[in-house]
């Protein structure tokens, strides 16, 4: 999954992360959102696709954990909080 975030971002394709993580495997969502940040990949890029992907098929636990090795969690705030409030319970 790096592999494929990094090629794909470095070519200027995120439009094929986007797919990757919305209809081929969300649940590989938290390692493309660390790759991403490694890449140091604009917040707004990453905050829109963590948007559109939702748990279960996103595996809550590893996204923050992912986030939070990076020191970035504030970026998942608002993703957490509209989880929050849509009645999402989850160890998180």
């Amino acid at each position: 999954v790096d592999e494929l975030t990094n090629y794909l971002y470095t070519n200027q394709m995120y439009k094929f992360i986007e797919v990757y993580v919305q209809r081929m495997n969300q649940a590989a969502t938290p390692k493309v959102v660390g790759s991403l940040l490694d890449l140091n990949a604009p917040e707004d890029q990453i905050r829109n696709l963590v948007n559109t992907v939702r748990p279960p098929q996103c595996p809550i636990d590893e996204l923050v954990e992912e986030v939070e090795k990076r020191v970035r969690l504030t970026l998942l705030l608002p993703w957490l909080e509209t989880r929050f409030h849509e009645g999402l319970e989850e160890p998180s």
